[in-house]
């Protein structure tokens, strides 16, 4: 998939709220698939702020050693009002995006903050949560995953070039971060999912089990069309 058409993906999905996709850059060096991810996050986020009057802003949530990376990012690819949510400084940005008026339309902060503060950042209304790095959602009962869970949004992005390291568990908890319940229970998942279509790529697996394994994942890829993208 092109960047552009990515892009326009992303933006005609805005006809379906609430919003949440989980893209899967392929690039090799971060650098890149940074600029090329944030680059359609930042035409999704013009447009909602555009068509939602800039009712509220978005917050990335990222690895700490890319705050700074993504800070220019956003200050080049477009005019955006950004705030860098980390440091003893950060309860005067709190303090801002609770005023009155707030100019800020982008806040880029670290997970460890975003755990920490999770309270705080949950009574700012959020247009949007970009989640950087997002294969940290590898288990549902990770403190990181159940913040990202319980921040009030209604529109999730998930950004990622592994979204399944080694199990369908990784893959379900990322998924269903995104879109929640879309995919049902993580046991559910596994049961119609993860056991066949590991059982199919046995050497000793029948044909039958082959048969049954492609079935459930062709099933599994039309289930994820709709909000995982590939570049």
């Amino acid at each position: 998939m092109t960047t552009s058409v990515a892009a326009i993906d992303l933006l005609c999905a805005l006809s379906r709220p609430p919003l949440s996709i989980c893209l899967c850059p392929s690039c090799h060096t971060h650098t890149h698939s940074l600029s090329v991810s944030l680059s359609l996050c930042l035409s999704l986020s013009l447009c909602l702020s555009v068509s939602l009057a800039r009712a509220a802003p978005v917050l990335v949530v990222c690895p700490k050693s890319v705050v700074s990376t993504w800070e220019a990012e956003f200050d080049k690819w477009g005019y955006f009002c950004v705030a860098s949510y980390h440091g003893p400084k950060r309860s005067a940005v709190l303090e801002r995006l609770m005023a009155p008026g707030c100019d800020l339309e982008v806040v880029v902060t670290t997970y460890t903050i975003f755990r920490k503060d999770l309270d705080s950042l949950n009574d700012v209304r959020w247009l949007l949560i970009v989640a950087d790095e997002a294969h940290v959602l590898r288990s549902p009962r990770t403190a990181i995953t159940r913040a990202l869970k319980a921040i009030h949004t209604k529109h999730r992005i998930a950004l990622t070039g592994t979204a399944m390291a080694n199990s369908f568990k990784e893959l379900w908890c990322l998924l269903d971060w995104a879109w929640p319940g879309v995919l049902g229970t993580a046991a559910g998942f596994e049961r119609r999912f993860g056991a066949p279509i590991k059982c199919a790529q046995a050497m000793t697996a029948t044909l039958e089990e082959i048969e049954l394994g492609h079935q459930r994942q062709q099933e599994l890829i039309r289930k994820m069309q709709p909000f995982f993208l590939r570049r």
